[in-house]
């Protein structure tokens, strides 16, 4: 069986996991102490989480696929034509979908609540 199907479900694991560092990041913001410097704590509190729920997620999926990341260079031949591999590069596509997915808010409102 060709490694692609396979790693196609790496890529959606690893998007639920950005989703999942994404939700997650906001919860970190606010731990230092409040006499902490504005500009490392800015860049510890809000850049760190967003950072690492990017770069886990896609730096573990490239770990993952770096043995299959450059296609062979040959193909094979069949009565109706030829199959070429493919290359499993289109997942840093779903696990940065799955970063944005995590971002977008959840309201609720109900009748009667309207914009104030």
């Amino acid at each position: 069986m060709p490694p692609l199907p396979r790693l196609r479900w790496y890529a959606v694991g690893f998007a639920l996991l950005a989703c999942g560092l994404r939700i997650a990041a906001p919860y970190s913001w606010g731990l230092l102490a409040e006499d902490a410097y504005p500009l490392p704590a800015f860049l510890v509190e809000l850049l760190l989480p967003l950072g690492l729920a990017v770069l886990v997620p896609v730096g573990g999926y490239h770990l993952v696929i770096r043995r299959y990341a450059q296609p062979p260079a040959t193909f094979t031949a069949t009565p109706d034509g030829f199959v070429a591999p493919t290359a499993p590069q289109g997942g840093h596509r779903a696990i940065l979908a799955g970063f944005v997915l995590g971002g977008i808010p959840v309201t609720e409102a109900g009748p009667g609540d309207g914009c104030r």
